[in-house]
């Protein structure tokens, strides 16, 4: 890679960091840009840096590199940012959830209200498998300096506990009769696309709270469960204009994978019949 002295960048949140070639190296490698590639994109991106470059603008000229040499690619490139732009409405990431959950072989439902001992409460993803119910907060966020403290883990598990402790007391009898079909173990999740804060992470780790954010945990983040089972969010696809995006979320759509085939449900959105095609490669050689 290119040496050069550290030049300080600026991020989403206003702080500033040095700039590190092989991190961009790696993002790029995990969307998977062949080795020469990857090496010309940062070399470039080090030629057109200055202090205090935006890491937006760093992005954008990676990904308008990365988009004219190999589409799926860039598309996988562009997940963190296609999943901002899925509001801004929060529904459609609590859909992605869902479904990754869903492949992971739990029952789900989205959007749930659920009594507990004192207040009902609105649950956005319950999913259960095997005797686990598993209660999900999603807090869905468009921008990226966003990020959950470590109010939001104590809240939640506030709320899930209130829910746990009504079914425990609608089964009281039949636990302490030793009736296993109402044994069940209940868990809460929380499912973030930005970050959660230090003291968030220990509380969730403290407290049994399962956190999932873009890069937590180091096995199992969002980013690789998305990858791993290729639930890529419509909006990663490079073929297609924001307006064109925000139409097809419009009509329920929110997975790349419920777009095969769908040819009225893309001239619905604005695409014209000539690059239907386009937009079907690209989505097949993502989902594939």
């Amino acid at each position: 890679m290119p040496q050069q002295a550290p030049i300080p960048i600026t991020k989403a949140s206003g702080e500033q960091e040095l700039f590190d070639p092989q991190k961009l190296a790696r993002s790029l490698r995990k969307a998977g840009a062949q080795e020469a590639l990857v090496e010309r994109i940062v070399a470039d991106t080090m030629a057109q840096l200055y202090p205090g470059m935006p890491t937006k603008k760093i992005y954008q000229q990676a990904f308008a590199q990365l988009r004219k040499a190999t589409k799926p690619s860039a598309a996988r490139y562009k997940l963190k940012q296609a999943l901002m732009e899925l509001g801004p409405s929060g529904f459609p990431f609590e859909r992605l959830v869902g479904a990754l959950l869903q492949v992971q072989g739990y029952q789900v439902l989205v959007g749930q209200l659920m009594q507990g001992r004192c207040v009902q409460h609105e649950v956005d993803v319950v999913a259960e498998q095997e005797g686990v119910q598993l209660l999900v907060e999603c807090k869905y966020h468009n921008h990226q300096g966003r990020v959950s403290d470590v109010k939001v883990p104590l809240y939640i598990k506030a709320r899930f506990d209130d829910i746990r402790h009504r079914w425990e007391d609608e089964h009281k009898g039949e636990l302490q009769n030793g009736n296993h079909l109402f044994e069940r173990t209940h868990k809460g999740a929380i499912f973030t696309n930005t970050r959660f804060t230090g003291d968030a992470q220990q509380y969730g780790s403290c407290s049994g709270l399962l956190l999932v954010s873009w890069d937590y945990p180091q096995q199992g983040s969002l980013r690789e469960l998305i990858d791993t089972s290729r639930l890529y969010p419509l909006t990663s696809l490079t073929s297609l204009s924001r307006a064109e995006e925000q139409r097809l979320l419009e009509q329920g759509l929110v997975l790349c994978r419920e777009l095969i085939g769908q040819e009225e449900a893309l001239l619905a959105a604005g695409v014209k019949s000539q690059r239907l095609k386009g937009v079907q490669e690209e989505i097949a050689q993502l989902c594939g």
